[in-house]
């Protein structure tokens, strides 16, 4: 029985060379080699984690946004609820009463609860928009708005994003029995 052996290794890398697929020779000539896919693996994950780090930012920046609206929406159900407070009167016609409030009286109570409250100082540009007055007669309607700067891509919007909530308040008049 006879065993067969394959060629050495010189002579394998010999052959190599004749044939001119000899790994070291193609390097040099600038064919591509089994080394030439090394850096693709590389380049994929940078990719994936700039990808990454893009929708992270994002979601930063999107809930970042969405909490300040909450915070808005807060104050804005507050000044309403001071400015219902803020009633002068009842008036009757026939066997119906009404509140006297007037879109004026809605706006100036708005205004002093908000420097009272300090919030011009928590939102950048806080403005009491002109949807803000009483709708019907016993509803008062708070209309605020307020620039809201997101973190990390305050590069890409360097203005932020201007939010506008509305905040109502009714007021219920009950008779109380003695």
């Amino acid at each position: 029985m006879r065993l067969l052996r394959g060629p050495s290794s010189q002579q394998a890398k010999g052959d190599w060379a004749q044939q001119g697929k000899d790994p070291s020779s193609q390097q040099a000539s600038g064919q591509p080699g089994p080394s030439s896919e090394e850096g693709s693996v590389l380049l994929l994950i940078i990719g994936l984690c700039l990808v990454l780090l893009l929708v992270a930012s994002t979601v930063v920046a999107v809930s970042s946004i969405y909490l300040e609206r909450q915070r808005l929406q807060a104050l804005a159900d507050q000044a309403a609820w001071s400015s219902a407070q803020q009633v002068r009167g009842i008036s009757t016609q026939g066997q119906q009463a009404y509140f006297l409030l007037s879109s004026e009286q809605v706006y100036q109570s708005t205004q002093a609860f908000l420097v009272e409250s300090g919030a011009g100082g928590d939102f950048q540009e806080l403005s009491l928009e002109a949807g803000s007055g009483v709708l019907g007669s016993n509803t008062v309607k708070v209309v605020l708005s307020a620039r809201v700067q997101p973190p990390i891509l305050s590069v890409v919007l360097p203005d932020g994003v201007r939010v506008q909530v509305s905040g109502q308040a009714r007021v219920r008049a009950s008779q109380v029995e003695p």
